[in-house]
C-alpha cells in the first residue's frame, strides 16, 4: 500500500508542476520546434562556389532531444542529431558550419526527436532562405573589386526645381546620389576599383582604362581617374534628353555594364641578399676524406651570402572585367530614365 501510495503522490506532484510551468498533462505529450525566419548567420558564396560565410541554423524546442536540420530534405551532414540545451522556459539546438554549395533560396527544415520516447517526432514549418552571392568577386576567381554609383551632374536644367511635380529626384543640386532620373538631367557614374591580388590597391588610370557600355546607346561613355575635391575614382557621363535631340532618350530602365581592361605589366621585383648557414663535413687533412670521431662524421658550420629575387608587385595579365549592376541590384535601386513633367502654360 505504501509503494502505490507513493507512486500516485508522485504522479500528482508531476502534474503541479507542469501546472506551476504553464504546461498542462496533455500538451506535455506533445513537442513543438521553430525555425526563427531569419538565421543567426546567412551564408555567403564566392562566385568560384568557395564558402565565405557559414551558415548558422538556429531551433526552439518546447522538449528536450536532438535535432536533425535539412536543406530541400537532405539533412545537413554534421548536423544529423544536435542535443538541445535549455533556454529558458524551452530548448535550443544550432547547426553551425552550414556550407552551401549553390547561391539560390532553400528550404530548411529541423526535425525534434525527444528524449522522453512517448513523445512523437515533430518537424518544423519549412523556411525559405537565401543564399547570398558577393559583388566583389566580377567574374570567377577574379581579385578585382569594383563598385559602381550614379549622381545627377552640373548640367541638371534649373527648371527642374526639387520636388516639382511631387518627384523628390528633380533637383538643380549637382552630385547628389541618384538611381532615378528626369530627361533633361546629365548622369554622372562613379566608379570605385580595388586589386586585392595586389594589397587591396586602387586600380587607376596607370593600371587600366575603362568605359560604361549602355544598352542601346552606340556610344560608350568614356570613364577617367582622377581627384574630385579630394577623392580620387573613376568618373564619366551621358546627357540625357527628348528623342532626337541627340541626347540618351531611352525611358524605363538603363542596363550598362563597367568594362574595366587592366595593362598588361611584368612582375616587379628586387634583389634581396641574405646570409645562410650550412653544415659540412670536416675533410682529414692528409687523406682528404671526411674525418670521424667515435664513428660519427665531424660536421662544421660554413655561412654563404646568396642574393635572391623577390616579388613586390605580381605581374598583371591584361584582360577586360566586365561588372553588370543589374546581377545583384534589386529593381527598385536599378539606373532609370523618366520622362520629364509637363510645364504648365502660365
Amino acid at each position: 500500500m505504501n509503494r502505490i501510495a507513493t507512486r500516485v503522490l508522485a504522479g500528482t506532484a508531476a502534474v503541479a508542476m507542469l501546472s506551476a510551468l504553464g504546461i498542462s498533462a496533455a500538451s506535455a505529450a506533445t513537442a513543438t520546434i521553430t525555425i526563427p525566419g531569419r538565421i543567426p548567420s546567412s551564408p555567403v558564396l564566392g562566385t568560384d562556389g568557395s564558402v565565405i560565410v557559414e551558415g548558422a541554423i538556429s531551433a526552439t524546442a518546447s522538449v528536450a532531444g536532438t535535432v536533425a536540420f535539412m536543406v530541400d530534405g537532405t539533412v545537413i551532414k554534421g548536423c544529423e542529431a544536435i542535443a538541445t540545451v535549455p533556454s529558458g522556459t524551452s530548448f535550443s539546438a544550432i547547426c553551425s558550419g552550414w556550407r552551401p554549395t549553390v547561391a539560390t533560396t532553400v528550404s530548411l527544415t529541423a526535425t525534434l526527436t525527444p528524449t522522453d520516447t512517448t513523445i512523437a517526432k515533430v518537424t518544423s514549418a519549412p523556411v525559405a532562405q537565401v543564399i547570398g552571392k558577393p559583388v566583389n568577386n566580377v567574374v570567377p576567381n577574379e581579385p578585382i573589386s569594383i563598385y559602381v554609383d550614379t549622381v545627377n551632374g552640373s548640367s541638371t536644367p534649373t527648371t527642374l526645381v526639387s520636388g516639382a511635380a511631387g518627384s523628390a529626384f528633380n533637383t538643380t543640386t549637382g552630385c547628389l546620389l541618384l538611381s532615378q532620373f528626369q530627361q533633361g538631367q546629365q548622369i554622372v557614374f562613379r566608379v570605385y576599383a580595388t586589386d586585392y591580388s595586389r594589397g587591396g590597391a586602387p586600380v587607376t588610370g596607370n593600371d587600366a582604362t575603362m568605359n560604361i557600355k549602355i544598352a542601346g546607346w552606340d556610344t560608350p561613355v568614356a570613364m577617367s581617374y582622377g581627384n574630385h575635391s579630394g577623392t580620387a575614382f573613376w568618373a564619366g557621363f551621358i546627357n540625357t534628353g527628348t528623342a532626337n535631340s541627340g541626347k540618351y532618350s531611352g525611358l524605363g530602365t538603363i542596363s550598362y555594364k563597367v568594362n574595366l581592361t587592366l595593362i598588361d605589366k611584368p612582375a616587379v621585383t628586387k634583389s634581396v641578399t641574405s646570409t645562410v648557414t650550412k653544415f659540412v663535413k670536416v675533410l682529414n687533412k692528409k687523406t682528404k676524406k671526411a674525418l670521424k670521431v667515435n664513428g660519427a662524421y665531424v660536421w662544421k658550420p660554413v655561412k654563404k651570402t646568396v642574393t635572391s629575387q623577390v616579388v613586390v608587385t605580381p605581374a598583371v595579365m591584361g584582360r577586360t572585367i566586365s561588372y553588370d549592376p543589374a546581377l545583384w541590384a534589386a529593381t527598385a535601386s536599378q539606373l532609370t530614365l523618366s520622362a520629364a513633367p509637363a510645364v504648365a502654360a502660365k
